[in-house]
């Protein structure tokens, strides 16, 4: 007896030596990333891994805490535009809408799969109750039956000894989906706050659209009907009039055309907030205003809020797990099996006596020939560990090109907007004196009609330039995550210090000034 313990113990301390010899692949994350310190910097820096220093999040459930995992971004930035409307569009479309729901219950989903690996960890203990009658007969009495009844339970305890750490790193990889699911979670709802934000940006322009295009045609009915009456005295030609009889038919056809676009944009909302009843929202309250962008106040590092770049991140460290329990499956397994309990005749007697029968048995379960399974399933997840790894990079330099994109259409489209403002001060002061100029015959109907569509096109070219900024500046929160929000007091403060000039104030409907017909 001793001699068959000691064969297994020393069976037992042989695999424990060969799976500590074992190496283990290192994680496709060691690669090293060279980051610029940010957008104002050329000198790039070496970092090891772009999470190096930020916070942690715990994992799931169980509390385990997981290596470098940035917080969750926030929608803080919605605040930087000033809109009610907007801040509430966006509540309720957190709450309703259809393809947040979703992501939130893949969470719950994610949540409970990590409960489900987490348990085989722990013994398996199960009771089982046995009731059998028995009939037959006896060798010395054939024409005698005997019937005998049998009860019995068991309690019966399997625990799988986790001596590799397979399924602790099963459950690694759980936690990290848990964590990946979190933050899908999070970049549904700012993908979800940008795309009504710029939607609503959308809407106040065709809103504003709407508001010239009614001016305009206020302005050339006057118009015609002034060339009109100069018509039938003789004073002005027949081409006169009908020039500015088809620039009202225009303006006409176009201010349909808005309304249809402002009419089905209202519906297009309705599937981002998640409900059919629209409310009324007022749309006569103008674009709102945006602030300039001290590019030099960029580091990379805001990079980490980005749902997509955590999200990578987490689906490495998953794939990096589930590989090395893959490995790690194919090495001997030791499992120990428990049963107490007892049998009697009578099922009176079942409880009379706690135990007369158990048995304790410690089993080795080493693969010899699998056809090459295991290995396949290891390099599999391997393999699947390095896209993940190439993903990211993918991801991170989707990245870069975004921000870039971003902050280099900022820089343009703010000098064309004020290039576009000045232009319009002197379509409107052309358009001021060119009234007096006709109505004293120095020119024509048709230089004066040119001047007043003219400064009708750079009103409106405005109100498209101002929406661009503000889609813009969302398209540059969703490139950094939404972690950066202005301050509009410092950021002032910081414009003055370095000379930078304060944009003109964008055009809204109340406070332009109006073109006037004849």
């Amino acid at each position: 007896m001793r001699s068959n313990l000691l064969k297994f113990m020393t069976l037992c301390v042989a695999v424990g030596v060969v799976g500590c010899a074992a190496p283990i692949k290192q994680s496709q994350r060691s690669e090293v990333t060279q980051l610029p310190e940010s957008w104002n910097d050329t000198q790039a820096v070496e970092a090891q891994w772009l999470f190096d220093g930020n916070p942690q999040r715990q994992a799931g459930d169980s509390g385990r805490n997981t290596e470098l995992v940035p917080p969750l971004p926030s929608l803080e930035w919605l605040t930087d535009f000033s809109d009610p409307q907007l801040l509430a569009l966006v509540a309720t479309a957190l709450q309703s809408n259809k393809a947040l729901r979703i992501q939130r219950i893949n969470k719950e989903v994610a949540s409970l799969n990590v409960q489900g690996v987490a348990a085989v960890l722990w013994p398996d203990m199960a009771i089982e109750l046995d009731s059998g009658i028995t009939r037959g007969v006896t060798g010395s009495s054939p024409s005698r039956k005997v019937t005998s009844r049998q009860y019995s339970g068991i309690l019966t305890t399997e625990w799988e000894l986790d001596i590799w750490g397979k399924n602790q790193q099963a459950l690694s990889a759980a936690e990290y989906d848990l964590l990946g699911a979190e933050t899908l979670v999070a970049a549904t709802e700012l993908s979800i706050a940008g795309m009504i934000s710029k939607h609503w940006f959308g809407l106040l322009e065709l809103a504003q659209q709407n508001h010239i295009e009614r001016t305009r045609i206020a302005n050339l009915r006057e118009t015609v009907s002034n060339l009109h009456r100069q018509v039938v005295r003789g004073l002005v030609q027949q081409l006169d009039l009908d020039l500015a009889r088809t620039d009202l038919r225009q303006a006409e056809t176009r201010q349909i055309a808005i309304q249809g676009q402002l009419n089905q944009a209202r519906y297009q909302l309705q599937p981002l907030l998640g409900q059919f009843e629209l409310a009324n929202h007022k749309l006569d309250a103008g674009l709102p205003a945006w602030q300039s962008l001290p590019i030099i106040q960029l580091p990379v590092k805001r990079l980490l809020a980005r749902p997509d770049l955590q999200a990578a991140f987490l689906a490495i460290q998953s794939a990096d797990a589930l590989a090395a329990s893959a490995y790690w499956n194919r090495f001997p397994g030791l499992t120990l099996t428990a049963d107490v309990g007892r049998s009697v005749a009578k099922l009176r007697d079942l409880d009379n006596q706690l135990f007369d029968v158990s048995n304790l048995t410690a089993s080795i379960l080493a693969p010899v020939f699998d056809a090459g399974l295991r290995k396949a399933e290891q390099t599999r997840r391997e393999r699947h560990a390095e896209i993940e790894a190439v993903k990211f990079q993918q991801a991170l330099l989707q990245a870069f090109f975004e921000v870039e994109t971003a902050v280099a259409s900022e820089y343009f489209l703010k000098r064309e907007y004020e290039a576009s403002h000045r232009a319009l001060q002197s379509a409107v002061h052309a358009s001021q004196v060119a009234i007096g100029a006709y109505q004293k015959g120095l020119i024509g109907a048709l230089e004066f009609l040119a001047i007043q569509r003219q400064e009708i096109n750079f009103r409106s070219q405005q109100v498209a330039l101002h929406k661009a900024l503000l889609n813009n500046r969302v398209d540059l929160q969703m490139a950094f995550g939404g972690s950066y929000s202005i301050n509009a007091v410092s950021l002032a403060n910081r414009s003055a210090a370095r000379g930078i000039p304060v944009e003109p104030k964008p055009s809204q409907p109340g406070n332009r000034p109006e073109v006037t017909g004849i």
